[in-house]
């Protein structure tokens, strides 16, 4: 059988768009220029800058959603002073009990109950 032609292999540097050859020499001495170094450099920042944003975002919107949820509760808590009928039924603004939870109230509530138990060490969710 004969032998036949292959090319060699090509890499392509996400970093700085370009081609080198694929062999550990070229690619070696690519990463080791200037320019590629430059360029990882800037990548990273980028990554960082939009990292930050990101979180900043997020915690905007949280803010937001939080405030949105203060503004209804308060509004539920009127509607149900004015003796509005609601899907509630009758509920008095020191029964507390019926009002919706917040997430860190639901949380501290399920922490109550499973140290209740005693010597149990599972939390309520998983008990099927």
């Amino acid at each position: 059988m004969s032998e036949y032609w292959v090319s060699q292999g090509r890499k392509m540097c996400s970093y700085c768009r370009c081609w080198i050859a694929d062999n550990k020499a070229s690619i070696n001495f690519h990463e080791q220029g200037k320019k590629h170094k430059e360029n990882v450099k800037l990548k990273l920042d980028e990554l960082r800058k939009k990292g930050l944003q990101d979180s900043r975002n997020k915690n905007a919107e949280a803010d937001a959603m939080a405030a949105i949820e203060r503004a209804a509760m308060e509004s539920f808590k009127k509607d149900i002073g004015a003796g509005s009928s609601s899907a509630y039924g009758s509920v008095s603004l020191t029964d507390d009990s019926k009002l919706p939870k917040s997430e860190p109230a639901r949380a501290a509530e399920k922490e109550d109950k499973s140290s209740e138990d005693g010597n149990k060490e599972y939390k309520v969710d998983e008990i099927v």
